[in-house]
């Protein structure tokens, strides 16, 4: 009689999957803008090199050429140096993007709209009309609502994460 354990092959590949590196949004937009004529590898490197404290590409370079602006190039090196070697190096094999908390203004029973994705347009409207809406519209970042106005983070709210099952 044999004593063993019995394993299924899917779980064996699951112990072989490493789990994907979470990073934040920008620096998983940079790495993946098609705007520039940077690859994936190019990009990688330079985190690499900044990791050292070289701020010369973050900070100058691609700042001067319209790349980044001043405040993301400080953030992505920020970023680079607090993180080691291999969780760079490790980028190249993929990476989950960090979710970012929403929230939605309201004040009194008004909610902010954004109108549009791609600008600042926005409104106020009823609880009763937000089913018009898609979630995008009134779910916003913190980056978005200061951007309509400052003023309107004192009115955010956090979104609660509802957990479909």
């Amino acid at each position: 009689m044999v004593d063993g354990v019995f394993v299924k092959s899917s779980d064996l590949k699951q112990l072989d999957e490493p789990k994907k590196l979470v990073i934040p949004q920008l620096v998983a937009g940079w790495i993946e803008k098609s705007t520039d004529f940077f690859t994936k590898a190019e990009k990688i490197a330079y985190l690499i090199k900044s990791k050292d404290g070289d701020s010369y590409y973050f900070c100058d370079w691609f700042v001067r050429d319209g790349i980044l602006t001043q405040e993301q190039g400080e953030e992505l090196l920020a970023w680079a140096k607090r993180q080691s070697y291999e969780t760079l190096l490790s980028l190249y094999n993929g990476y989950e993007v960090e979710k970012e908390p929403l929230y939605e203004v309201i004040i009194g029973d008004l909610y902010l709209i954004k109108k549009f994705n791609n600008r600042n347009d926005f409104y106020f409207d009823t609880s009763c009309s937000l089913c018009a809406w898609e979630k995008s519209a009134y779910q916003l970042t913190e980056a978005e609502i200061k951007a309509i106005d400052e003023r309107y983070w004192a009115f955010a709210v956090p979104v609660e994460e509802v957990v479909e099952g």
